[in-house]
């Protein structure tokens, strides 16, 4: 039920539980009822929701008694619950106002009985940025959870979980700089023929993580399903990281591949969108780089989810020897002066933007990357957008 959309559960599943006697612990927890009418109930909630984000996430099951000596499921009792919307309401904003800092990845869904009852599942997500710490009234806990339920942190503990968070993202900032540094020199998976790059890293914080690699026959089939960016044939090569896909031409150069990592990583390396037709020209092609970033993390973000890799995802755009290239505007719509708009340093990197979840629009996530891409030529802001942020092509 972990790896179950929470809208597709149904009561055969929380039937199952019982059956097979799931036992409460690290990942799940039972409740016969749902209290938040006072002071002391509401502190619990929060308390079981911020374990669980504090911890490796899980599920929190209200509707289903438990045997208070065992942990095990007794009965699928439910909720008798005349407006489902309002609880769920309750809840979220119960949770919202009393745990900080706010938890990135909550779901809250239910499941109707055949009996008309109610049971409500409220889904928790490994957080990134725990520890998170209950703020209801002052009462400022930390709780986590181990396979005996959730237990208060101790100073040790809030130190580690502290310097923990804060170490797996400099880790992240840090492999992408060595990666740029090493791309920026040609140092490639693949012999390379250009010197203007476009990169894009998507790194799952949980590469960083943990210790857990993939094993490349469990993820080669769908990074096959990527393509470098702006290619029309490419092939595929098993190497050391992981699994390359890359396009040559006749003197067996790329100038475009995607490395998948066994750690989750995906690098994408780009040079192609910036061959034109003039090699004397150096323009930022603003329609085509921006059309193709988009679909390429679509494709991406479907990747991470068939091999089960979770939100967040960090994103970091980087240009490298792009000094005195210009963007590309359409001068039928727009009228600029040439001189104004050509890059002023040899590297670009945008600053890095979080993807928390899966629901998110692609085109709206990329919009602040392009926009500094687009600042950086002289612009305020990408012209490919309109005023209701949408984008035109």
């Amino acid at each position: 039920m972990l790896n179950k959309d929470i809208n597709q559960i149904t009561e055969e599943d929380l039937q199952s539980l019982i059956d097979n006697g799931v036992l409460e612990g690290k990942t799940i927890e039972y409740k016969k009822e749902i209290h938040y009418s006072n002071d002391s109930e509401k502190k619990e909630l929060l308390a079981d929701v911020s374990s669980f984000a504090n911890a490796v996430g899980g599920i929190l099951i209200l509707g289903v008694e438990e045997d208070r000596e065992t942990g095990l499921p007794k009965s699928l009792c439910g909720l008798d619950i005349s407006n489902i919307d309002e609880e769920i309401r309750k809840v979220e904003s119960i949770i919202r106002d009393g745990i900080s800092p706010k938890i990135p990845k909550l779901e809250i869904g239910y499941v109707r009985l055949k009996s008309g009852n109610i049971v409500l599942i409220i889904k928790i997500h490994r957080s990134w940025l725990s520890p998170h710490r209950i703020i209801f009234k002052g009462w400022d806990k930390f709780f986590s959870r181990n396979t005996n339920r959730k237990y208060p942190l101790d100073v040790n503990e809030l130190r580690n979980a502290f310097n923990l968070s804060s170490t797996i993202t400099d880790k992240i900032r840090l492999f992408v700089q060595e990666r740029i540094s090493k791309l920026n020199i040609n140092e490639t998976p693949i012999p390379y023929k250009n010197d203007v790059k476009l990169i894009m890293h998507l790194i799952p914080f949980e590469s960083f993580g943990s210790n857990n690699l993939l094993h490349v026959k469990d993820f080669q089939d769908e990074a096959r399903k990527l393509k470098p960016i702006y290619s029309f044939s490419w092939n595929y090569k098993i190497n050391f990281d992981g699994h390359l896909i890359y396009n040559c031409d006749k003197n067996n150069l790329s100038s475009s591949f995607v490395q998948c990592y066994r750690n989750g990583i995906v690098e994408y390396v780009n040079s192609s969108m910036f061959e034109g037709f003039n090699p004397t020209e150096k323009i930022i092609p603003s329609v085509l780089y921006e059309q193709e970033l988009i679909s390429t993390l679509e494709w991406t973000l479907n990747y991470f989810q068939n091999i089960n890799i979770e939100c967040p995802i960090f994103l970091f755009l980087s240009l490298v020897n792009i000094k005195d290239y210009e963007m590309a505007v359409d001068r039928t719509k727009h009228w600029f002066s040439q001189s104004k708009y050509k890059v002023d340093r040899d590297m670009l990197i945008t600053p890095e933007m979080i993807i928390d979840n899966y629901n998110m629009d692609t085109k709206s996530i990329l919009r602040p990357v392009f926009d500094s891409i687009w600042n950086a030529c002289g612009l305020s802001e990408s012209l490919n957008y309109d005023k209701e942020n949408n984008f035109r092509y």
